[in-house]
């Protein structure tokens, strides 16, 4: 979006003129330090472990990313999504074996044996993705 805004300025028109829409979650309120739980143990996911990109037929030792989805991508996969917020659930992506865990709460509506990759990594040492 960034890209088509500064085109159109660059095309001389004015920005009162330059209409647009994001869709992204809410900014989070400031919490005081006290009333935040304790994050859950990692299995060590985080560091190790491998994850199998089942249609792709390749299998890649994890290693630490952002997310799943960045990590597919970051080893020359290209899979669907839109928001990369977990709004949308365009990156959802059935789970063959092992489990995911989310870096923030997703909001769109996840199916049963899905995951949303692009707010997820491995909880698991092994996850097999249908990508």
């Amino acid at each position: 979006m960034e890209s088509l805004r500064q085109g159109l300025k660059d095309a001389g028109v004015p920005e009162s003129q330059v209409f647009f829409e994001m869709f992204t979650k809410a900014s989070k309120p400031a919490v005081e330090h006290s009333t935040i739980d304790p994050q859950p143990e990692h299995d060590g996911a985080e560091h190790d472990g491998e994850v199998v990109f089942a249609r792709s037929n390749k299998t890649v030792n994890w290693q630490a990313s952002d997310n799943i989805l960045e990590f597919a991508e970051a080893n020359g996969l290209n899979p669907p999504y839109s928001c990369r917020q977990g709004i949308c659930g365009t990156c959802q992506c059935k789970l063959l074996e092992g489990d995911v865990e989310y870096v923030e709460t997703p909001t769109a509506t996840i199916e049963d044996g899905s995951a949303l990759i692009c707010i997820s990594k491995p909880k698991t040492s092994r996850l097999v993705l249908d990508l």
